[in-house]
């Protein structure tokens, strides 16, 4: 059986040439396009990594807050403050309905 680039072409030599050109661009077209979906898919990643980053920096800084108020509102005046802290927690503790 004859090679399927004599059916084409007549001159079996000039074919192959031909389909070896042409594979060659192909190749190259897919290796820009690899290259491409490459940048895509590292652009994406990064996006996600400052997405994520940023999520994590503002949770972060809301607990701190949090945490600083929280702080503030248990330092109160001394001796009291300690008692009312306690209070509070028996409160909370107290199985009793009120």
């Amino acid at each position: 059986m004859a090679p399927s680039c004599c059916s084409i072409f007549v001159d079996c030599e000039k074919a192959t040439r031909w389909r070896a050109g042409d594979d060659k661009e192909s190749a190259e077209e897919e290796e820009e396009e690899e290259k491409e979906e490459v940048v895509e898919e590292e652009d994406r990643r990064m996006r996600r990594r400052e997405r994520i980053g940023g999520r994590k920096e503002e949770e972060s800084e809301r607990k701190r807050s949090r945490r600083k108020r929280r702080m503030r509102r248990r330092r109160g005046r001394g001796e009291r403050a300690n008692s009312n802290r306690k209070r509070k927690r028996k409160n909370k503790n107290c199985s009793r309905k009120k």
